[in-house]
């Protein structure tokens, strides 16, 4: 059988429309070519179908002749792929009408008519009546056009293995074992479930910022500056007057035990400045300390930036807090 004829099984639709224009593969493309056919021709004798037909697959995809078309298709429907054979046989009965190769269409077209009567069939119904828009198909691998989702598809008896997706949907796959002869098995290509929605993210705090922002209760007392001054002046003013009111007590008992004429009035004098210092301070001390009372009892809970603070540090000591 003659070869004729360029280009790969892939470009023979091509060639159909653009007529009679081919381009001649390079003498080293058609040399490995014939030496493919050769071996696979030699296969064939041997009934090493699957191993012949990778020959001729070869051989056609260097220089897509209209004998090795032929030749292929043949060794399709030896191995038993039917559907590989049919669609083979009618690519080349196109291209031998092309070529004006009359009678090599008739072989063509007649080895496709009787493929066709043998020619299982692949047909998909859908459990979902509502499609997804965006749902992909692929039959081993390949994508199905969505105008052959419904109708019977040819395929090569054996298994197919039959995948579908969709976005935000849980994919499904499927393998069928398709029978020889002109059967047609139908897939129920189930609805696709939509994929669990993640929970929404939550901000979390670090748990030292939320402590920092978490309210907390007053402080010791001490905390706040205004109140450990008044305290603090309070108790000073009541050590004080507690000094002088001694001291004056002290002076007096030594003017009652006078004997020299003008020491009882000096020492009394003297005493009862002491006891006047004394009183008037610890009026003032008991007045600092109810005021460092009321504003304890009145300051409500500081913040933790608002509580005084001593700072220590290499120059020295600072406080802070709220005034």
């Amino acid at each position: 059988m003659r070869r004729i004829g360029p280009a790969a099984r892939a470009t023979c639709t091509f060639l159909l429309l653009s007529g009679s224009i081919r381009a001649e593969p390079s003498a080293a493309k058609a040399a490995a070519a014939e030496t493919l056919f050769e071996q696979g021709t030699a296969l064939m004798r041997e009934g090493d179908y699957a191993n012949a037909c990778q020959k001729f697959q070869g051989s056609l995809e260097l220089d897509a002749a209209l004998g090795t078309m032929l030749r292929l298709a043949d060794c399709y429907d030896r191995a038993g792929k039917t559907a590989s054979a049919w669609s083979t046989f009618r690519d080349a009965a196109a291209l031998a009408r092309s070529n004006g190769e009359v009678e090599r269409e008739q072989i063509a077209e007649q080895r496709a008519a009787d493929a066709e009567t043998r020619l299982p069939k692949l047909k998909l119904v859908f459990g979902d009546p509502v499609i997804p828009k965006d749902l992909t198909i692929r039959l081993n691998g390949e994508p199905l056009p969505r105008a052959a989702w419904e109708v019977p598809l040819p395929v090569d008896p054996g298994l197919q293995k039959l995948d579908a997706s969709a976005e935000a949907r849980r994919s499904w796959s499927t393998s069928i074992d398709v029978p020889r002869g002109a059967t047609t098995r139908e897939v129920v290509v189930p609805a696709l479930p939509p994929l669990p929605k993640e929970p929404p993210l939550t901000p979390t705090v670090a748990p030292a910022a939320e402590a920092a922002r978490a309210p907390t209760s007053a402080g010791p007392f001490y905390q706040d500056l205004l109140g450990d001054t008044l305290l603090a002046a309070g108790v000073a003013a009541g050590a004080v007057g507690g000094y002088f009111l001694v001291k004056g007590n002290d002076g007096m008992r030594s003017a009652d035990h006078a004997t020299r004429y003008g020491e009882y009035d000096s020492l009394a004098t003297r005493a009862e400045h002491e006891q006047l210092a004394g009183v008037i301070t610890l009026g003032g001390g008991g007045l600092l300390l109810a005021c460092s009372l009321v504003r304890y009892f009145t300051r409500g809970a500081p913040s933790r930036d608002e509580r005084s603070t001593l700072l220590l540090g290499p120059a020295g000591a600072a406080y802070r807090g709220r005034f």
